[in-house]
């Protein structure tokens, strides 16, 4: 029987792929920006939460969003994050394309703990106007890189779900 290359290599690329997928790990590490509501002209805090697996000590990203339709006003520690002796540094730099720089720091040694802990709230404004508009929030490289990293300062694999 001859099978073209072509589909040879396809069908080992493919049970290759399938394999990696299902070698990975079985937790799952996510930060992600839940929905929000703000109505135009009004401000509203937009909340990060990582749904942690108990081994975190630091994180860094970068929020991303319409300029046109979202103004940063401010960012800060969450209640839960404050509880952890957390640090939080804000890059801003990049603001006026749309892009916000986060990092959180625990204490050495210390690490958040396993479910769902809001981190940081971050302070918009929606551009005035009469319609209702839908914007999305996602996650990018810059001004911050995306890493989540343990006490020992090794990466630890995440997925980032915009809102």
């Amino acid at each position: 029987m001859t099978i073209p290359l072509s589909k040879t290599f396809s069908g080992l690329a493919l049970a290759l792929a399938l394999g990696l997928a299902a070698a990975s790990p079985g937790a799952e590490r996510v930060l992600r920006v839940p929905d929000l509501t703000i109505s135009r002209g009004q401000s509203n805090w937009l909340a990060l939460v990582l749904d942690a697996q108990g081994d975190e000590n630091a994180l860094g990203l970068s929020i991303t969003f319409d300029q046109t339709l979202l103004t940063f006003l401010g960012a800060k520690r969450s209640s839960a994050a404050t509880n952890l002796s957390a640090t939080l540094n804000v890059n801003s730099n990049q603001v006026a394309l749309g892009r916000l720089g986060l990092a959180v720091a625990l204490p050495a040694g210390e690490t958040v703990p396993a479910g769902a802990t809001t981190l940081v709230e971050v302070l918009f404004r929606a551009a005035a106007g009469e319609t209702t508009v839908t914007t999305p929030i996602g996650f990018g490289n810059s001004p911050i890189f995306r890493e989540v990293v343990d006490a020992e300062a090794n990466e630890l694999p995440a997925s980032y779900v915009g809102g």
